[in-house]
């Protein structure tokens, strides 16, 4: 890496990772009718969560709603 190059940016990269692994599980979906046969190849709904900032958005809502407004 030359000393001038700091930061790279992988501009489509990752969206196309993202369409391959889209086929391919759609792909054993289909060839299997079972949810559970891609389960161990997919981010769990907690990592969803965590990627989402659902925490923050959890400890938000507890602080600012009020289920009695509607």
């Amino acid at each position: 890496m030359s000393e001038g190059i700091w930061n790279f940016i992988f501009a489509n990269q990752s969206i196309r990772t993202v369409v391959s692994a889209l086929r391919e599980n759609l792909r054993t979906l289909r060839a299997s009718a079972d949810l559970m046969s891609v389960e161990g190849r997919i981010a769990s709904v907690e990592e969803l969560f965590r990627l989402q900032g659902a925490d923050e958005l959890y400890r938000a809502e507890r602080k600012y709603f009020d289920p009695t407004r509607r």
